[in-house]
């Protein structure tokens, strides 16, 4: 209900009006400096408040893009490597001690005189084992990698009760007489209060503590009906569980789960079943688990701090870009698509430029139609000419880059360098007219920079996973690999 009455002080000084506050309370300092100071900290608490959210965004943002930058290349060749090692010991011992008595493209076979049995059976099965070893690897970064989630949830959750006292307030946890005894001061009571709250709302389900920020902050439509890939995530933290606790083996918690959420595959798995993190698996977790802590933080940001609307929109847009940037082109879509599913007014700029992005994300991946009809729902006549010349790059349309180049010269907006790196001129700066233009207005050559950051760590990456889906498939085939004499030692090759 809209209050009846604010109130309006008027502060003077012998006798004249210095100046006014406007309240709905009917609260006021008897001296406006007073009041001033108080009001300038209750604006400091806000500012605050809004970069801490934003370095709990940008925190959790810059870790999340590094680990899918160079994990899933370290996931996929360390069981390789494991294994390599270790079978290269064993084959420099079969050579060194032994003939070959058969020799095929399929496979060599080696005669070994039988004192050498032990020894070759002791080096036959380390090899084993480090092939084992490699496999854990992937499982442990994953542990560590929704560690890094949490830690970052665990910072969001103490600034929602930072924000409201009154939950602290009324919370019903039991303290022991020792503890406030051993408490310095009313502070240190608070910030053990603090603590506890967040250790307990952290010790709950994945599920749990998703049910408590939607409580904390008042968010009425339940995520997990508004988030697509909600089986997906809740899979990947009860997996952790189980690397965790189970060393990957299926236990009943996680068969329940499955067939409640529909996990994907959930028909196929089994008690008792070892569950690993295969190259494909890693990276598709990977980038759920960044996808699904960006839209979380921003839509708790937004509920608590309404004001910062400006600091969101440009913090996930500028995320948005650093993805096409860095070539996850189809994460930087979903970033964008949630940038223009969220309610409220965008500042024009910013929303163009979002547009023009996500319109050029589809156009990378080969969505031409898409970026087309995104482009052509848009009137693009009356921006201005740095708008302009990116629409028509993604368009294709080498001519109006060309006009548009020479046009507003050596003195543009964005400088130089933009036509070098930005991902919306990467369809036309092969084009021998583009390079020539760009010659005759900056009086130099065409650089064009890498299309996406740290390619060569990619690259490796990929080759690594195809190498591991290979030797997956052989695994599964049953190849032997080593013959000893009439008895077949199979020795796994690393894989998911």
């Amino acid at each position: 209900m809209e209050a009846e009455f604010f109130y309006v002080c008027v502060y003077k000084k012998n006798g004249q009006a210095v100046g006014h506050i406007i309240s709905p309370d009917g609260e006021f300092k008897d001296d406006m400096d007073e009041q001033k100071l108080e009001l300038d900290h209750e604006n400091e608490l806000k500012n605050k408040s809004s970069e801490e959210y934003l370095s709990i965004f940008n925190s959790f943002c810059t870790s999340m893009l590094s680990y899918v930058e160079i994990l899933p290349f370290v996931a996929s060749i360390s069981p390789f490597m494991s294994y390599s090692i270790r079978s290269g010991e064993f084959l420099n011992f079969l050579n060194d001690n032994s003939v070959i008595s058969e020799e095929t493209d399929a496979k060599t076979v080696f005669k070994m005189k039988s004192r050498y049995w032990k020894e070759c059976s002791e080096i036959s099965e380390s090899a084993v084992k480090a092939s084992e070893v490699g496999q854990q690897i992937p499982k442990m970064l994953m542990i560590g990698i929704v560690s890094s989630y949490e830690h970052h949830l665990a910072r969001l959750i103490k600034r929602i009760l930072l924000d409201n006292p009154s939950k602290l307030a009324s919370s019903e946890r039991q303290i022991s007489v020792k503890e406030v005894f051993d408490l310095s001061d009313i502070l240190n009571f608070k910030e053990m209060i603090l603590e506890k709250e967040i250790d307990l709302a952290m010790r709950n389900s994945f599920e749990e503590q998703i049910s408590w920020v939607e409580k904390a902050v008042g968010i009425k439509k339940e995520i997990k009906s508004e988030y697509g890939d909600w089986p997906k995530v809740v899979e990947i933290f009860e997996r952790r569980n189980l690397f965790t606790h189970t060393n990957g083996v299926v236990n009943d918690r996680y068969l329940k789960k499955a067939s409640k959420l529909k996990f994907s595959g959930h028909s196929k798995f089994s008690k008792g079943q070892e569950l690993l993190a295969n190259p494909k698996y890693f990276r598709s977790s990977l980038e759920t688990i960044l996808e699904f802590g960006v839209k979380l933080i921003q839509v708790i940001w937004r509920k608590v701090d309404k004001p910062s609307k400006i600091m969101q929109d440009d913090s996930l847009g500028d995320i948005a870009f650093e993805m096409i940037e860095r070539g996850y082109y189809s994460l930087a879509i979903k970033i964008l698509e949630f940038f223009f599913f969220l309610d409220g007014a965008k500042r024009e700029e910013r929303r163009l430029v979002c547009l023009v992005n996500l319109a050029n994300a589809y156009k990378l991946i080969g969505d031409n139609n898409k970026a087309r009809q995104l482009l052509d729902a848009e009137d693009f006549s009356v921006v201005s000419d740095v708008f302009r010349i990116c629409v028509a790059s993604v368009r294709e349309e080498v001519g109006e880059v060309v006009r548009l180049l020479k046009k507003m010269g050596a003195e543009c907006e964005f400088g130089e360098r933009a036509y070098e790196e930005w991902p919306v001129f990467f369809h036309v700066r092969d084009d021998v007219a583009f390079q020539a233009a760009f010659a005759e207005v900056f009086k130099r050559d065409f650089v064009p920079a890498p299309k996406k950051r740290r390619g060569v760590v990619q690259s490796v990456a990929k080759g690594s996973e195809k190498k591991a889906d290979s030797r997956n498939k052989n695994r599964l085939q049953g190849e032997p690999l080593i013959v000893v004499e009439n008895r077949l030692d199979v020795v796994d090759a690393p894989g998911g």
